[in-house]
């Protein structure tokens, strides 16, 4: 059985492993001495992934390396293809981009195409000089974006391959910056090699990292030949595996016949009792176990949760006092119009005076606009780039 195949076959498995997770990998031995790979030479040209995402297959994503046409740069070219059901809903979601990075992999020029339920967000942008600049597009709304740079900054395509580049060896450690162009931020990736296993899950022996970005932890094992041949993140919930390119894309078709709530079965948070009227409740008490003890949810002057054992208490509602107002620096960030939120938009700033316009306090407007929607926008759950 080949190491895509066997994969995959066990994929739709990991999800139930839960805590027993290590029971299905094991240390092999003392690794090969780390190799340094050079694009100019990498071990190989391209390769596919399925995807699993809460037990079900939702899609693939494929990864692609070349030289490009200027010398001295390499084109790194990737795409994320998901289907899946979200209230009754058929959700797709198509990711492409191309980034051209030096020898190094750091990022040069780049373009993005995104495609959610059938709308499209356009970004292209290179780094010169110490910035990213980069114009970003949804429909006819256009905004420029130019950020000042600290460092060397890499695509997020590069994120298994930067370890490559440095040669993998036990205990190592990376930290670098990348621009997410589905968020349009700079984000910090930490990274370490934590083992060189074995595993029923793939053939061979690979190394296992992990990945920090966003806070989000994901555990990748990567073979000799550089390939990522499982990934597991949110702790069993999403995973990719290797495939060969008509498995992947034979994922994607069987997603499209999947009528089960993929998103809702997961987000969906069930109360031991029910709660009565909930739009008339005040205040809320929850016992949350299960949690990772370096994480405890956050408090303010709204919830307040504490510690106890391996529970996390949290009571949740109105205290004495409203929130310090924040600094006008602070606030102008918040209020900043964006692609997303263009409150500047004339469209959307007319509509905000109408609704509000009798409205006899701060408060009183934000009820009114919250009105404003209630009535006159439909709940469907269509993703969108911009408000407009």
């Amino acid at each position: 059985m080949s190491c895509a195949r066997k994969s995959l076959a066990l994929l739709a498995l990991v999800p139930l492993l839960g805590g027993c997770a290590g029971l299905y990998f094991r240390d092999a031995g003392p690794p090969p001495p780390a190799t340094e790979y050079r694009l100019e030479r990498w071990p190989y040209n391209e390769y596919w992934t399925g995807i699993v995402f809460n037990g079900r297959k939702i899609g693939f994503s494929h990864l692609s390396i070349e030289a490009a046409d200027t010398p001295g740069e390499y084109l790194i070219r990737s795409q994320t293809a998901l289907r899946f059901r979200f209230l009754t809903l058929d959700k797709t979601v198509n990711l492409v981009s191309e980034d051209r990075v030096g020898p190094d992999l750091a990022l040069r020029r780049f373009a993005y195409n995104y495609h959610l339920d059938g709308n499209a967000l356009k970004i292209a942008g290179r780094v010169d000089a110490g910035r990213l600049a980069a114009d970003i597009g949804a429909g006819a709304e256009r905004q420029p974006q130019d950020l000042a740079l600290a460092g060397p900054v890499y695509p997020t395509s590069a994120i298994n391959l930067y370890p490559l580049r440095h040669g993998l060896t036990l205990g190592q450690r990376h930290a670098y910056t990348v621009y997410d162009g589905e968020t349009q931020q700079l984000a910090e990736v930490t990274q370490e090699v934590l083992g060189y296993e074995y595993s029923e899950l793939f053939e061979g022996a690979a190394f296992k990292l992990r990945t920090t970005v966003y806070g989000h932890e994901v555990t990748t094992w990567i073979n000799l030949e550089g390939q990522p041949v499982l990934e597991i993140g949110l702790g069993g919930v999403f995973i990719a595996g290797l495939e060969s390119e008509s498995q992947a894309k034979r994922s994607l078709a069987a997603a499209a016949l999947n009528k089960q709530e993929t998103l809702l079965d997961f987000s969906l948070v069930r109360t031991d009792v029910p709660i009565e009227q909930p739009r008339r409740a005040t205040a809320l008490r929850l016992a949350l176990e299960g949690m990772d003890p370096n994480t405890a949810p956050p408090s303010d002057a709204w919830q307040r949760c504490e510690r106890a054992g391996e529970t996390f208490t949290c009571d949740i509602g109105a205290r004495a006092g409203a929130p310090a107002a924040l600094p006008p620096a602070e606030r102008e960030r918040h209020l900043r119009a964006t692609l997303t939120v263009p409150t500047a938009h004339p469209d959307i700033a007319h509509l905000a005076r109408e609704i509000a316009a009798i409205a006899p306090s701060p408060r009183a407007r934000v009820e009114a606009i919250i009105e404003w929607v209630q009535q006159n926008i439909r709940r469907e759950a269509v993703d969108v780039f911009t408000a407009l």
